[in-house]
């Protein structure tokens, strides 16, 4: 159940600064559901551009112009791996700091001539953009959307993606309301790269210089964005310091219990969710069944956590507010709890495992279902829902069944925003796992060959194949590589070579990664030992490819990628091979 929040002011002008936080009454928040965004990424599996049989022109176009604008300055809303792992988010709560974005202010904001909460009775005016449920389909929704940008800029008289020139405009209280109302729509949508610029270099400085009401409102925004960016620990902290400007009230613990939950802390989750519901006399809705059947599934009491959740599924439809996205979740929830149930019974138990594992089928079944029809196939919403139903089709031995689905995830997974190595190694990992049942036979792997490639580019472009955690996925990936024929063992030694540098090189998780290390020296045997084999491509169309090959593609490359890249192998003839935007 997605962080949900609205400022309400009450009527006239309120004369207030940072130094009166505590004294602040009468803020209110209301629910809002924010996990939906429009499926900008739009592909048709089948075409054939210049031989790359798995993507079409549609594929390629979105890749390009997501590399390119990543190039051009997006990386800024791209963490380091370090604080969106466990171990990473770990050091940063006992530093109790958070890096907050370079934020650009104009001259009479510096000058400190906006204090006192300045302007802060347009928020009367609420937020219209935000409160679009965009649940219109995936063309109008990006309609929709766009729509609002081009309002905003015509308003400011700045332009998007960069907004230059902004913070002059939003010394105007009614431009800073504007910007954000439309850094909301943007998370709804999980337009997240376009959100940390809008709200982290522009509105977030700009309400933090005028004080309370508007740095709460930012605060929750950017806490907000935070936890969607899978930075957890950054996100509790801003809830923190805006839980000490501000009287307790339901929604504000509702959000530092999701925090908690996903920081592992669900002692502190389940404490939060109570008080919760303390404030509201002891008046339990679907979403305080909702949020306490999660945290009691993630402390493995899955019993007490199904009659939870299916309480918030019998009342979630009397719920005006709920719509098919808040069902969707919810149902996504349950199967995941019987799934879990059932992975946490004794494997000589089959039949109860197998029993657990078929009632979460229906579940997972109508989570997608509902996505579908009101985000579309290409929301990572959806991905996230038929990923989990592939997983569970595998604990039912149904892993032919399964792999589609698979298929269809990954894709979502390697062209979404919030890209990241551990779920991408994860999805790699289940593919090997099918492939070994015998459910994907070799030749079926080259449907695979260009979400692979996507994937690798997509990380290195944000920054996430410079350590160990993108050493793993290269390992992964190169793997697949030489399950699919001799004729890719080189591009699969190539990243291999690099994988280990990487994990060998990795400082910052505490885990010992010799076992990784040994691994992928063996995975390295094995693509040597095939390169030295007799070549076999005689009268057959695939011909070896050269570790050039993973650089190549429709979706263009980055300047200087194969570089940073490092992928080359030492040849005693020729200089390493360029790749195809750098010749």
């Amino acid at each position: 159940s997605g962080l949900r929040y609205q400022i309400s002011l009450p009527g006239g002008r309120l004369p207030m600064s940072v130094a009166r936080g505590a004294q602040l009454i009468g803020v209110a928040f209301s629910v809002w559901r924010s996990d939906r965004r429009r499926a900008a990424l739009c592909w048709r599996l089948g075409g054939s551009v210049a031989g790359f049989t798995a993507c079409s022109t549609e594929d390629a176009a979105v890749a390009k112009e997501k590399f390119e604008s990543l190039a051009l300055g997006f990386q800024e809303a791209t963490p380091s791996v370090s604080s969106t792992t466990h171990e990473g988010m770990m050091r940063l709560l006992q530093q109790r700091t958070v890096e907050m974005p370079t934020g650009i202010l104009s001259e009479k904001a510096m000058a400190g001539l906006l204090e006192g909460g300045a302007g802060a009775e347009v928020l009367d005016r609420g937020f219209p953009w935000q409160e679009h449920d965009f649940l219109d389909g995936e063309e109008e929704n990006a309609r929709i959307l766009t729509g609002f940008e081009s309002a905003f800029a015509r308003q400011t008289g700045a332009a998007p993606p960069e907004w230059q020139g902004l913070e002059v405009a939003l010394d105007d209280p009614e431009n800073l309301r504007a910007s954000l109302d439309l850094s909301v729509a943007y998370i709804k949508n999980y337009e997240l790269d376009r959100c940390e610029i809008l709200l982290g270099r522009y509105a977030l400085p700009a309400c933090r210089a005028r004080g309370l009401p508007w740095i709460a409102k930012a605060l929750q925004d950017y806490a907000t964005l935070r936890m969607k960016q899978n930075r957890q620990a950054e996100a509790m902290l801003l809830l923190e310091d805006l839980e000490s400007m501000l009287p307790p009230h339901p929604i504000m613990l509702h959000n530092l219990g999701l925090a908690y939950n996903s920081l592992r802390m669900h002692d502190k989750a389940m404490a939060a969710f109570e008080q919760a519901v303390a404030l509201k006399n002891g008046e339990m809705a679907y979403d305080d069944h909702w949020n306490i059947g999660i945290t009691l599934n993630h402390t493995k009491r899955h019993r007490d956590a199904f009659l939870q959740l299916i309480r918030a599924l019998e009342l979630a439809p009397s719920d005006p507010k709920v719509d098919d996205v808040t069902l969707a979740k919810l149902n996504n929830t349950i199967g995941s709890c019987l799934q879990a149930a059932s992975e946490e019974v004794p494997i000589e138990h089959a039949a109860t495992r197998l029993g657990l594992s078929h009632e979460a089928e229906p579940y997972f079944r109508e989570s997608a279902r509902l996505y579908a029809g009101v985000i579309g196939k290409k929301h990572h919403l959806y991905g996230s829902a038929v990923h989990a139903l592939s997983r569970n089709l595998v604990a039912q031995g149904r892993n032919q069944e399964a792999e589609p689905l698979l298929h269809e995830a990954l894709w979502i997974e390697a062209l979404k925003n919030g890209i990241h190595p551990t779920p991408c190694h994860a999805m790699l990992t289940e593919l090997l796992d099918i492939h070994a049942t015998g459910a994907l036979p070799k030749e079926e792997l080259a449907k695979y060959h260009d979400l692979l490639r996507v994937m690798l580019m997509h990380l290195h472009c944000r920054g996430f194949a410079a350590d160990g955690n993108g050493g793993i996925v290269m390992q992964a990936i190169a793997k697949i590589l030489m399950l699919s024929g001799q004729e890719l063992a080189r591009p699969a030694l190539a990243l291999l070579q690099k994988g280990l540098q990487l994990v060998e090189g990795h400082v910052e998780d505490v885990e010992d990664t010799s076992w990784i290390q040994l691994m992928i020296r063996l995975d390295m045997k094995k693509a040597e030992a095939s390169l030295a084999l007799p070549d076999n491509s005689a009268g057959h169309a695939a011909l070896p490819q050269t570790e050039g090959w993973l650089l190549e593609g429709p979706w263009g490359m980055p300047e200087g990628s194969g570089a940073a890249l490092g992928l080359y192998l030492p040849t005693a003839t020729a200089e390493p091979a360029a790749s195809a935007t750098e010749q």
